[in-house]
């Protein structure tokens, strides 16, 4: 019935993988997972709620030979631990990812300038810490790409209401039976019957992290206060950044509609709109999403590579009148026989239609 705790370090033995890593943030030991080619720009994904890094794995397999992808697990999700301090408002969150960005670097320090200026791309949750944390930390984006991000005021899931009630709240901290899940992951896809029962799987034994529940029910009431103030939306206009937002257009989490408020809001914003998608597009059309992000995300070559190139140019044509030594010739490259890592499809929030 989803009421007993899984330990773990059962769950890390059996959702982790080759490339998943732990760090502590602020007393929180959070997982993450650094793929892809490591010459490549550097990509930070934020997934959604009750989700985890699995609902990358398309974009690694189909873009991670061009990017240098580091994904995280967020607080309360996936296989990193609940919140050491509780405090699940949008102004720590920033923070908490403001210093996961800055333990990155001097966990690994050849990462040191990708967490300087990276691409950052958000789903949903992860969408709305993408966006808030780009108009306090504009220095640190390239570019930020939006999946069916939270923002605007908007008629709740049924489930988000019901469990961030009282009795709600108390009975799936209590228990959360595997039937529910199936039925409110399924709703956030375009095609319901999409997602395999390994993936529900995933989704409730993840769930039942120790602590996780309790996480879930914290988030809900959160998304629940802020979403009955309206008072994120106003922060909206700030962001000054290149901006992509993708949606499913058969999203029944956070409603098409609002695009308009983000094209009305966002100067300069670019709009992909996935008609069969719904909240997770990025899971359901991992080649066609993918390859969009990498499109505006200049195919895998970075701003300052081109600057770099340019300067490079200039200082060649400014030597133009002295005669170059010849260069000794260039040993042909050797063809990589490494693959991207095939995992299990992963899904993205929790939700329910009203």
């Amino acid at each position: 019935m989803g009421m007993a705790n899984i330990k773990p370090a059962k769950l890390e033995e059996r959702y982790g993988g080759p490339t998943s890593q732990y760090m502590t943030v602020d007393g929180t030991r959070i997982h993450y997972r650094i793929d892809g080619n490591p010459n490549g720009p550097g990509v930070l994904l934020l997934h959604g709620v009750l989700a985890s890094t699995h609902t990358w794995d398309g974009w690694v397999e189909n873009i991670g030979s061009k990017y240098h992808l580091i994904r995280l697990d967020l607080p309360g999700f996936g296989l990193s631990e609940p919140l050491k301090n509780k405090n699940y408002t949008p102004e720590y969150a920033i923070e908490f990812f403001e210093m996961a960005r800055q333990q990155l670097g001097l966990e690994h320090p050849e990462l040191k300038e990708k967490t300087e200026k990276f691409f950052l791309v958000g789903n949903s949750l992860g969408g709305f810490i993408s966006w808030y944390y780009a108009t306090k930390h504009p220095e640190h984006i390239e570019k930020l790409i939006l999946i069916d991000p939270i923002a605007y005021q908007q008629p709740l899931p049924r489930i988000i209401k019901f469990a961030s009630g009282g009795f709600g709240g108390t009975m799936a901290q209590i228990s959360s039976p595997r039937f529910i899940v199936k039925r409110n992951v399924r709703k956030v896809y375009g095609h319901p019957e999409t997602p395999t029962d390994e993936t529900i799987l995933r989704y409730h034994e993840l769930l039942l992290y120790k602590g996780h529940k309790n996480a879930m029910v914290e988030y809900f009431k959160t998304l629940r206060k802020y979403n009955e103030e309206d008072s994120m939306a106003k922060h909206v206009p700030e962001i000054k950044v290149p901006t992509l937002l993708m949606f499913g257009g058969k999203d029944h989490w956070v409603p098409p509609a609002l695009i308009d408020k983000w094209k009305r809001d966002v100067d300069g914003l670019q709009v992909k709109v996935y008609a069969e998608g719904g909240h997770i597009p990025m899971e359901e059309f991992p080649v066609e999403t993918s390859n969009d992000a990498d499109e505006f995300m200049g195919g895998g070559v970075t701003t300052a590579a081109a600057s770099a190139g340019d300067e490079a140019a200039a200082t060649a044509a400014e030597q133009g009148d002295e005669e170059p030594e010849a260069p000794a010739p260039a040993p042909a490259p050797k063809a990589s026989k490494k693959k991207p890592a095939k995992t299990a499809q992963g899904m993205a929030d929790w939700g329910d239609t009203q």
